[in-house]
């Protein structure tokens, strides 16, 4: 059962909490990932610029956005996976292990709000216990307040199948089932009564939190501009929880085997650079997961990649100018349980004889930015001798 760890607990209906920093539309300009908006059963999350914000009034904590999101992004306080985890750990193995949602199947062996809410990894876990099957029953989604994501939960469900067949169990014992809608949802979870001297005790934690805001304002971020939160931002580096869950989940298996499938609507990307790259560093830094990492030395400049850290969120392709980073079109999913990196580029470093700065590539001379400087340069002169000098001028 999960502890009320604050005051704001005892009042707000919302759990849901968002971390920026771990948004591609925040980390990223250019990104069009509207994953969460799109899936939101209750339009509960919106865009103020590049900065998603959720309406806690509305919100009703389906999970669905946690599920959807590739960096992980929400947070369902007190009932993340790892709580899930915990209820299904608690069930001895049985033929099969039955999830159902709030409006299904009460004899289920575990509800969650909304179905869409379910992880590849959470389908996979009872199987990984030894239960026999794993029966997703499924009431009327367009009878539902939550409905709206079905196609994420069929999504989920096709990846799981397919995580599945990697390990070598028959995804057949994937199974999904139709069973009653009922209008009165169940209550999943109470919290336990608050005593008077806990509630108390949690408001004077709340009151010194505030007093510590208070007496720290920089610290929590009151005065800084949009540009100051946009770079502590991007210097924070997080692996997805529901990533870092399944790939241990599925480590735990003994077979893996190799699995093609393409990268267009998947979560995890194999990448290919070009010769375009520029060593500028870019998708190092938007990453919100580490998944690209520069390594070099004073003579050579590298990026490496680590496939199971890769969420497809697309930042690096969108935000790279030279286009010089593109998702291969096809990939093997076991990649997701490997531990290994995969050297993306490499290339040696000459320092330029102009600007001093180094650059990459195998000729000595001048860098990019200087060359065009030089050409612009050129091309200037070129028309101001070409031309009389008042014609010039007058230009």
């Amino acid at each position: 059962m999960p502890e009320l760890t604050s005051f704001s607990d005892v009042l707000s209906g919302s759990r849901v909490v968002v971390k920026d920093h771990l948004c591609s539309r925040f980390r990223a300009s250019r990104s069009s990932c509207a994953l969460c908006i799109a899936s939101c059963p209750k339009g509960a999350i919106s865009l103020d610029g590049q900065v998603l914000t959720l309406d806690s009034n509305a919100c009703n904590s389906c999970g669905v956005c946690h599920s959807i999101c590739p960096n992980g992004a929400f947070e369902i306080k007190g009932f993340d996976d790892s709580w899930y985890s915990a209820r299904i750990a608690e069930k001895a193995p049985d033929s099969s292990f039955r999830f159902s949602c709030a409006f299904g199947a009460r004899d289920a062996h575990l509800l969650v709000p909304c179905l869409s809410r379910l992880t590849e990894a959470l389908v996979l876990e009872p199987l990984a216990r030894g239960f026999g099957a794993v029966e997703i029953l499924c009431p009327d989604c367009t009878a539902c307040d939550f409905g709206g994501a079905e196609g994420h939960r069929k999504a989920v469900l096709e990846r799981a199948s397919l995580f599945a067949r990697m390990v070598g169990l028959d995804s057949g014992r994937i199974l999904l089932r139709e069973t009653p809608f009922v209008p009165t949802p169940s209550t999943l979870v109470s919290d336990p009564p608050v005593s008077r001297r806990a509630l108390f005790g949690i408001l004077g934690r709340d009151v010194l939190a505030s007093a510590r805001t208070a007496v720290s304002p920089q610290e929590a971020g009151d005065l800084l501009t949009d540009g100051e939160k946009f770079r502590k931002g991007i210097e924070k580096k997080e692996e997805s929880a529901k990533r870092v869950h399944l790939r241990s989940l599925l480590r735990s298996f003994s077979q893996r085997d190799s699995i093609q499938v393409g990268s267009q609507g998947g979560f995890l990307w194999d990448l290919a650079v070009s010769s375009r790259c520029l060593g500028c560093n870019v998708c190092e830094q938007l990453c919100p997961t580490s998944a690209i990492v520069r390594e070099e030395d004073e003579k050579t400049f590298r990026l490496v990649f680590s496939p199971d850290r890769c969420t497809a969120c697309g930042i690096c392709v969108d935000s790279y100018l030279p286009r010089a980073i593109r998702p291969k079109e096809t990939l093997d999913l076991s990649l997701l349980a490997g531990d290994g990196t995969i050297e993306l580029f490499s290339s040696s470093k000459q320092k330029c004889v102009l600007c001093r700065i180094d650059f990459l590539g195998d000729q000595e001379g001048l860098c990019n930015l200087c060359k065009t400087t030089n050409r612009k340069r050129e091309t200037f002169a070129k028309k101001w001798l070409g031309k009389g000098t008042c014609d010039a001028a007058s230009e």
